[in-house]
């Protein structure tokens, strides 16, 4: 809130667009205003006599809103989703992990509603070769924020080269064209975007001090990765964990798309790849780097874990749609493998029943119970819906219990995390650490 008062302080003329004094003892504002208060959204702040707490919740609801529609309208532009599976989806993408630790970070958010709607337009982009509304896209996110722009420019461009691998287009002067074309679309919105970018990198690259803190290695288990999936489970915003909740019911889907032979295998293997790259990316220091713009993240840890879980809930939107599961009454267990849902739910609950006996004080009981109430729900239910001999009337029942169980799972997530988040971190302690953060960093400056 500082500096977005700083930056509608700006807007009125009553303060400098370049320095200012009444951040710490005096602050170069570009890069401040590059990297926290260029979302439109901060112009909400403007209005007069709403205290800055509602604002913030309006503009949370807002962002968290937009993201549920954008992933609805990639659903059913992209995936070929009927309304009821992509707005299904959409509440496990709008309401995941990662934006529910942005209720301290809202910046981030713009990214995150951003991402669906930019993987859509270079879909019509490969398909069609319009590129106006890609163009615009990636002007708009690189000025939003840049940092994120990066971690979602990076997935973006991994996209694209996917979906000319995985098409049919054989021509390969017409493949070469659309990367040629792609380039300069990203380059000529990077540089419409240089007026802010030019000096904010200039003043974390010349001005900002180094960051003197050894960072060798990720403390990252397989384990706890997978721990990582169930709800309530997350650690705070200095998590050394990524936040990868996006649903139980996306992690049983998952390992049936690839076991679906009615996808095509290419596909499956080129989906595999991307999502193994991410996974890799949590354990393995040098791709965690690069996917953080080569830096070390203060805070919110595993930043590129919204690139996962918009990869892993996408696969399961396609595999639903697929497979016909809300749209046809007469569907069997032919394309479900039931040994494969069990299976996938036992791995899950074994690995957090370990993380539960070794770290009790991180991954509680409660948590354990309750994931595996909602897994068995969950495969309750889709075993329900592909009984041949169920009634219509059933198969609607069956539907909105899908829904009923999905609020109720994400409710106790964000109830769960963000309770645990105040109990760590009221706003006095964060205030508190982030000004001894940036003395300690100055202090190691003046030293050097």
């Amino acid at each position: 809130l500082p500096f977005i008062e700083l930056s509608n302080r700006i807007l009125k003329g009553d303060e400098s667009l370049f320095y200012s004094f009444s951040l710490f003892m005096g602050l170069n504002t570009i890069g401040t205003l590059a990297y926290y208060c260029l979302s439109p959204f901060n112009l909400l702040y403007l209005i007069p006599f709403v205290s800055p707490s509602t604002l913030t919740a309006i503009l949370i609801t807002c962002k968290i809103g937009l993201c549920g529609a954008s992933f609805c309208y990639f659903s059913k532009k992209v995936l070929r989703s009927d309304d009821l599976t992509a707005i299904l989806f959409s509440l496990f993408y709008a309401l995941n992990t990662f934006i529910v630790f942005q209720y301290f970070n809202v910046l981030f958010l713009d990214a995150v509603y951003i991402l669906p709607f930019l993987i859509s337009r270079i879909f019509v982009f490969v398909k069609t070769g319009r590129y106006h509304g890609l163009l615009f896209t990636y002007i708009y996110l690189f000025l939003t924020n840049f940092y994120m722009g990066y971690i979602v420019g990076v997935f973006s461009a991994i996209c694209f080269l996917c979906l000319l691998l995985s098409g049919e287009n054989r021509d390969h002067k017409h493949l070469v064209r659309l990367v040629v074309s792609y380039a300069g679309i990203v380059l000529l919105s990077a540089g419409a975007s240089m007026f802010i970018l030019l000096p904010a990198a200039y003043q974390i690259l010349v001005e900002s001090p180094k960051d003197a803190s050894s960072f060798e290695s990720l403390q990252l288990t397989v384990a706890e990765l997978i721990g990582a999936f169930f709800p309530g489970q997350a650690d705070g915003i200095r998590n050394d964990s990524p936040f990868l909740y996006c649903g139980l019911l996306t992690v049983l889907l998952v390992p049936l798309y690839f076991a679906d032979k009615k996808i095509p295998m290419k596909k499956r293997l080129i989906s595999g790849g991307v999502l193994c790259f991410y996974t890799v990316s949590c354990l393995f220091l040098p791709f965690y780097i690069f996917l953080h713009a080569f830096d070390k993240p203060d805070g919110y840890e595993f930043r590129f874990s919204i690139c996962m879980i918009f990869l892993l809930i996408s696969i399961s939107a396609e595999w639903f749609s697929e497979s016909k599961i809300f749209t046809d009454e007469n569907i069997t267990g032919a394309a479900i493998s039931k040994p494969i849902l069990l299976l996938t739910g036992s791995i899950v609950c074994l690995t957090h029943l370990f993380l539960s006996l070794t770290r009790k004080d991180r991954y509680p009981v409660s948590n354990l119970l309750t994931g595996i109430a909602f897994l068995i729900g969950w495969i309750l239910l889709i075993f329900l819906i592909i009984n041949k001999k169920k009634p219509a009337s059933v198969h609607r029942f069956i539907k909105y219990a899908f829904f009923l169980l999905a609020i109720a799972e994400l409710t106790y997530n964000g109830y769960t995390n963000i309770t645990h988040l105040h109990s760590i971190v009221t706003e006095d302690d964060f205030n508190r650490w982030y000004y001894q953060e940036k003395s300690s960093r100055s202090e190691e400056h003046t030293s050097e």
